[in-house]
């Protein structure tokens, strides 16, 4: 397989080399493609997600996050914080 890069990769590749970080052009390829292959990985789980959660808020299991309900959700944590440190205190003294 034959590929040509770019002036400013080839460089990059022989710096690479030059510093020591990798021994030949084509560790440096490969270390390339294994982070390409990781991404699209990443990319692939997270369209699964994406789908999922897609299809969730169509079957209605969803709920509109609101400031409103953002701070109803803050304050139930708070509260319940509160009565298990209430609660430990308790047992404790």
């Amino acid at each position: 397989m034959d590929v040509i890069l770019t002036l400013d990769q080839e460089r990059l590749v022989a710096d690479a080399v030059a510093v020591g970080r990798f021994q030949r052009p084509e560790d440096v390829v490969r270390e390339a493609l294994t982070l390409w292959e990781r991404r699209e990985r990443e990319l692939a789980a997270f369209r699964v997600d994406l789908d999922r959660i897609e299809a969730s808020m169509a079957a209605g299991d969803a709920r509109p996050v609101k400031e409103e309900s953002m701070r109803e959700l803050v304050d139930s944590v708070k509260r319940r914080g509160r009565e298990r440190l209430a609660e430990k205190a308790a047992r404790q003294g």
